[in-house]
């Protein structure tokens, strides 16, 4: 059965450790057939602070010994997660340019607003005793998303319920995405629409029971592509519940899931 993990990251990514070859052995480990490598460029950083540009060159450096030493076992890919696009698509249009080779793109929101709203990775707020400040970050998130997706150089939206991960599972607000039903009705169809993925992130084994209705929905407006990643950081995450995620796909009423090569899509039968 073909199973593929396409969020990782490697130490080019801020938050990443390991080189790409650790990672790649890994996913041999885990039995899977393909990794796509997707580290962090987010012109907003997680403090809040712009960049612009994009250094290429250390990231083609550890994918090229990567696929030197691991390429004739596992499929290996070029991607990239851009976060924070906003802030400057013409940055990021730019910067995209510059890797022709890349083969898959995951657009991301991270932060909490724009730089003019404080800027920082949503992992920065507390929200344990402020349930305002969730809907506050909220009401600037999904006007976010939309616009990536009116923009449009991208793959996959990537990782959906991200602010949830703070605002609920870590800091136990009881907030939900119900009051941004229109919104996200609205960034389905222009998904759908211009061909684009939506990303199911399974958060490296975490609990994905949830998104088994957020799937439906966008199925029904139309979306076709899917992609399914761990977000794995560390190689204990890689491949991390992916079969699971195919399980939810296949629930939610999809058939295929997709793989990209130099950004053209490919349906894998579940």
């Amino acid at each position: 059965m073909y199973s593929a993990d396409f969020h990782t990251h490697s130490l080019c990514s801020p938050d990443g450790s390991f080189p790409m070859e650790r990672m790649a052995l890994a996913a041999m480990e885990a039995g899977l057939q393909e990794i796509c490598f997707t580290d962090h460029w987010d012109l907003l950083d997680y403090r809040g602070n712009f960049c612009f540009t994009y250094d290429w060159n250390p990231v083609r450096a550890q994918f090229a010994e990567a696929v030197a030493r691991c390429g004739e076992k596992i499929r290996i890919r070029f991607g990239i997660e851009l976060g924070e696009a906003p802030e400057s698509f013409e940055s990021a249009d730019r910067g995209l340019q510059a890797a022709p080779e890349l083969d898959f793109v995951i657009c991301s929101i991270h932060n909490m607003g724009s730089a003019y709203h404080g800027g920082k990775d949503f992992y920065f707020s507390d929200y344990k005793k402020n349930l305002e400040l969730c809907f506050e970050h909220l009401d600037l998130y999904f006007p976010k998303l939309l616009s990536c997706a009116a923009w449009g150089n991208f793959d996959a939206l990537g990782h959906l319920t991200y602010p949830l991960r703070y605002m609920r599972d870590r800091d136990g607000q009881k907030v939900t995405f119900d009051r941004y039903a229109a919104q996200i009705d609205e960034l389905f169809r222009t998904l759908a629409g211009r061909g684009k993925a939506l990303e199911l992130n399974v958060n490296r084994g975490g609990d994905i029971s949830e998104q088994l209705a957020i799937f439906r929905h966008y199925k029904a407006c139309g979306g076709e592509f899917v992609t399914v990643g761990s977000d794995a950081h560390k190689p204990e995450h890689v491949g991390k519940s992916i079969r699971e995620g195919y399980e939810l796909l296949r629930e939610a009423g999809f058939r295929y899931v997709t793989r990209y090569e130099k950004r053209k899509p490919e349906q894998i039968k579940l």
